[in-house]
């Protein structure tokens, strides 16, 4: 017999929480990007980005922006294809002060990717896009226009929601 399991809340989830440091972003003074990978699962919105701001970023850097995206990938909707995108366009990371930050990504349903070779810090290769090893990487970009910051210090994880009241067969979750 075939049981059904249906999701009746949209309660948030989270990602892996993300450190960034200082010293973690190019040392060499150039300019240079910082380059992160998330994965939230299939069918998974994107709700918000957090950002605890321990030690808030300053000295060289003139401008440090931070940035969530997604690679080019296939339409969790409708199968067509989709570019790369930014879910967050970027902003002066160095003019947030010390405190929790939360900023809205607008609950966007990032693309299925078959290819993160490419993509820094990415855990995965390659995936078919015709089952369930199907991957939805998300990015946070950090760039350094000039010079690097002397000082700071952040956590960063991604919310992500699914539609509410979705219906699956008991034998699709295992």
């Amino acid at each position: 017999m075939d049981s059904v399991f249906t999701k009746i809340t949209n309660s948030p989830q989270v990602t892996k929480f993300l450190n960034v440091n200082f010293d973690d972003i190019d040392g060499a003074g150039n300019s240079a990007t910082f380059l992160r990978t998330y994965y939230i699962p299939k069918k998974a919105k994107l709700a918000r980005l957090h950002i605890n701001m321990n030690t808030a970023f300053s000295g060289n850097s003139t401008a440090l922006t931070l940035k969530i995206n997604h690679p080019a990938g296939i339409s969790q909707s409708d199968g067509s294809a989709v570019n790369a995108a930014d879910v967050l366009a970027a902003f002066d990371l160095d003019q947030v002060a010390a405190g929790s930050h939360s900023y809205a990504l607008g609950m966007t349903m990032p693309p299925l990717v078959n290819d993160t070779s490419t993509l820094a810090n990415s855990n995965v290769d390659s995936y078919s896009t015709s089952g369930e090893y199907d991957v939805v990487p998300v990015t946070a970009t950090i760039v350094v226009a000039t010079g690097v910051p002397t000082a700071g210090d952040m956590h960063m994880w991604l919310e992500y929601m699914f539609d509410a009241n979705i219906v699956w067969n008991q034998d699709s979750l295992t």
